[in-house]
């Protein structure tokens, strides 16, 4: 069961587009969706008093006490939404727990050897922004968990917009679709790792 409304997402969305972006903040829900993933299912906690001013961005000034709050709070339903979606992949049910990807109307029909189509970049941006928050402990869940490093690797490809041949190469629409696969799996096991991390010995 969704904890936010579709109308919270349009809004919340609107909002990072138009208000957070001139301040290297987030400027899409998707990329906060990619954020917020990451965050749940990290070993390592992290308070929203460090997670929450990177999404507004450097210097960011609410325009008022009301505009803060009501942003807050559907940041905060996001959060509890995308909880709900990583323990249903924990369980088993991981076509529950898709990541909110921003995709064309027309995707269906597009050519999957293009790669000018950048589904998913944004969702891995803020993925591996998470990610450099508790850097060490994700080390640590690399060391521990097989596989780990190999699955990370291919989130990054979705960064990949052929901007250097070598390190960004381009990346086919039909790759980043099955990069996409993944995610519900990956976010479950990491949910389960660390949900067994807090099981008393």
């Amino acid at each position: 069961m969704n904890t936010i409304s579709e109308q919270d997402i349009d809004a919340l969305d609107r909002f990072l587009q138009e208000r957070c972006e001139d301040t290297n903040g987030f400027f899409s829900v998707e990329m906060l969706d990619g954020y917020l993933c990451a965050l749940h299912v990290c070993a390592q906690p992290i308070s929203p008093e460090d997670w929450l001013p990177p999404i507004w961005g450097e210097g960011f000034e609410f325009a008022s006490v009301d505009e803060r709050d009501a942003m807050s709070e559907r940041v905060l339903a996001l959060w509890e939404d995308v909880g709900t979606r990583v323990q249903a992949a924990a369980e088993g049910r991981e076509e529950e727990c898709m990541p909110l990807i921003a995709a064309a109307p027309d995707l269906e029909d597009m050519d999957p050897e293009r790669t000018d189509e950048f589904l998913g970049l944004a969702w891995a941006m803020g993925f591996s922004i998470a990610i450099d928050l508790a850097a060490e402990a994700w080390d640590e869940m690399c060391d521990r968990i097989e596989g780990l490093s190999e699955d990370l690797d291919q989130v990054d490809e979705l960064m990949m917009i052929g901007t250097e041949e070598e390190n960004s190469p381009a990346i086919t629409l039909a790759r980043r679709m099955e990069i996409l696969e993944i995610i519900p799996g990956l976010l479950g096991a990491l949910e389960a790792h660390r949900l067994d991390g807090r099981k008393p010995n």
